[in-house]
């Protein structure tokens, strides 16, 4: 199943990453899922971000990730700075450092 969250969100697939999660939630499981990494050592988020599927990214960071990830997160910023993504950036700096977020969100809009 991880690999099919991978490659929904890789490509975009909205409602299927949404159907994973769901049955994720149904099952009585943790994130876990989300937080498998494939053989390139990378989440469902990363492919989410590297592809600019803003509404995936979305999703995986508030239902999904927590505060432990923040290191894991740089990559993903990282990430999104290379590719020039620039709502994303926003989206995981408002999700990383809210408080920060809050003093210069005005820069992105």
């Amino acid at each position: 199943m991880a690999a099919r969250l991978h490659i929904a969100a890789h490509w975009g697939h909205e409602v299927a990453v949404n159907a994973f999660l769901g049955g994720v939630r149904e099952s009585g499981c943790t994130n876990a899922l989300v937080h498998v990494k494939d053989t390139l050592g990378r989440w469902p988020l990363h492919w989410a971000v590297e592809n600019c599927h803003i509404k995936i990214v979305e999703t995986l960071l508030e239902k999904t990730m927590s505060a432990e990830d923040g290191a894991d997160v740089e990559w993903v910023i990282e990430l999104a700075v290379q590719r020039g993504h620039l709502v994303i950036i926003a989206e995981i700096l408002a999700w990383v450092y809210p408080a920060i977020w809050t003093q210069f969100s005005s820069l992105f809009t």
